[in-house]
């Protein structure tokens, strides 16, 4: 306590112009310890010829590949990015970067198939499809003809029949955890008792009577 009550505004100055004249490596020993994010290794350069090194790099490596979006990379467009990922994320870019995969894809199937062939489009091409067959057959007298007709709608008809199955294969599919796990029923000691009562029984139970058989 004494120590405290005899330290005034010079002993703080004094104790200022000496860590003013402590190298930095010393510095950075410490601090490695106690908080590494601000150490400086980079001996003869400061933090900003350090920054603009990273970007040039950073440029040379983009113009690597080549072609379009990479041949017109500049310092300014690495800049640029770094600047927008240095503010602080929002509510709504935690929620977009939280969101599943598997969301996503529903989102895409369900846009795709308000679009395109939906279950219930791909059901009326395939009836539509038959009434024709239905017709040949019933106004052709020549069987053969009507054949031929018929399974050149089939064959054709062939691919949206396939695409209607796996529609709705994927539609009703389930999760295979629900499939897979089974309930489990807790065991009671009286159920045990009984098991054991009936494992017993079965051991001193005398055993069948063989019939003997018959003499020629």
């Amino acid at each position: 306590m004494a120590y405290w009550r005899d330290y005034i505004i010079a002993s703080r100055l004094l104790n200022i112009q000496k860590a003013i004249g402590i190298m930095s490596e010393t510095l950075n020993a410490k601090c490695k310890i106690l908080w590494p994010e601000v150490v400086h290794d980079y001996k003869g350069f400061s933090p900003g010829e350090v920054h603009h090194s990273a970007v040039n790099e950073a440029v040379k490596l983009a113009k690597l590949p080549g072609g379009d979006g990479f041949d017109d990379i500049n310092p300014e467009d690495i800049n640029d990015l770094i600047n927008a990922h240095s503010q602080p994320l929002t509510d709504e870019d935690l929620m977009g970067m939280t969101k599943s995969a598997s969301e996503e894809e529903e989102q895409g199937i369900e846009e795709e198939d308000e679009v395109g062939l939906t279950l219930d489009r791909l059901t009326t091409m395939i009836r539509m499809a038959r009434e024709p067959q239905r017709v040949a057959q019933g106004w052709d007298s020549q069987i053969l003809h009507s054949l031929q007709f018929s399974n050149i709608f089939e064959g054709g008809m062939s691919v949206y029949k396939n695409l209607l199955v796996r529609k709705k294969q994927r539609q009703q599919q389930l999760p295979m955890t629900m499939l897979l796990t089974r309930k489990k029923t807790p065991v009671t000691p009286a159920s045990l008792e009984k098991t054991e009562a009936r494992d017993e029984s079965e051991k001193t139970a005398p055993p069948d009577e063989v019939a003997p058989s018959e003499q020629l």
